[in-house]
């Protein structure tokens, strides 16, 4: 985002959650942070494709995040800014392969056990 639009850029780092995302198909391009726990004390922000700091990086709905908050000096609003992902990966050794599919250590259990639950790709 252009440094003359924003006015102020709160210090602070928040983690959250993608809401929406911001895609092409969408009129406004932009997409939604929300931060909390429930839905009724939870903020949310809008960002938008200039806001990440990795402008290659695709959110998808669900990602956990962390930004900073900004405000526009224009309208008065509260935007993401600096947004980053927060990703866990997972590494495993590969021991051997059956057909198209891996077969891990046995030293890596919970691996195993997220895979088989198909929360792990």
């Amino acid at each position: 985002m252009k440094s003359d639009v924003v006015q102020e850029l709160l210090p602070v780092v928040l983690d959250g959650k993608v809401v929406r995302t911001c895609t092409s198909e969408q009129r406004d391009h932009f997409g939604l942070i929300q931060t909390g726990g429930d839905e009724a004390t939870a903020a949310c922000y809008v960002y938008g494709i200039a806001n990440l700091i990795d402008k290659q990086e695709v959110l998808q709905k669900g990602d956990s995040v962390r930004f900073q908050v900004a405000s526009v000096r224009s309208t008065g609003s509260r935007i993401a800014t600096n947004v980053a992902t927060s990703r866990r990966f997972l590494h495993a050794r590969v021991d051997s392969v059956k057909g198209q599919v891996p077969i891990l250590s046995a030293c890596c259990p919970v691996i195993l056990l997220l895979i088989s639950l198909g929360l792990v790709a």
